[in-house]
């Protein structure tokens, strides 16, 4: 080897498959972030169109090896879709008019409540005694999500949030969904 020519990469064992524990967990959160903000993103958000997808997070806060897996993963997501018409003005390249192409959101966005939408979550449940706990835990587990730096060392704990999200976010659902019937 020549001093000019780089010593070959060889993958980290099991970045593939964390990004694809990763993805399915994301993908069930991203189902349950829906149900719970839905209608107060789309009716109540100040800043649409955009939105929160003010910045490209992709792989904000991703250890370099495991940002390159899911980078396929994104770029696999956004080509199914076709690039729907990009939004001009955003600064993320998988934000559209249609919202989010990706299926397998990253975990800074996941993770992202505003003050206002966590607010308004924390309002709306505080006199059902059963559900408040779980909106708290809901909320906290998100912000603890935005905050890892996700890497294959941290990974635990990032699943361990996300995890107790998805759990106090379907308690959340199932309470709509039981409220609506009635």
């Amino acid at each position: 080897m020549t001093a000019d020519e780089e010593p070959k990469k060889t993958p980290v064992p099991g970045l593939e498959e964390l990004a694809s524990q990763y993805a399915a967990k994301a993908r069930q959160l991203d189902k349950v972030l829906s149900e719970i903000t839905k209608d107060y993103c789309a009716n109540k958000c100040t800043d649409l169109p955009v939105g929160c997808c003010f910045h490209d997070f992709a792989n904000h806060e991703v250890e370099d090896g495991l940002a390159k897996a899911l980078g396929k993963i994104y770029e696999k997501e956004a080509r199914k879709k076709a690039f729907l018409e990009r939004v001009a003005y955003s600064a993320c390249d998988y934000h559209t008019r249609q919202g989010c192409v990706l299926e397998t959101k990253p975990h800074v966005c996941l993770g992202f409540l505003c003050d206002e939408l966590s607010d308004h979550l924390m309002l709306k449940y505080r006199w059902y005694r059963d559900i408040e706990t779980n909106a708290i835990s809901f909320v906290n587990s998100m912000r603890s999500i935005k905050s890892v730096f996700f890497s294959f060392s941290t990974s635990p704990g990032l699943f361990f949030y996300m995890d107790k999200a998805i759990e106090s976010g379907n308690a959340i659902v199932e309470f709509e969904n039981s409220r609506r019937l009635r």
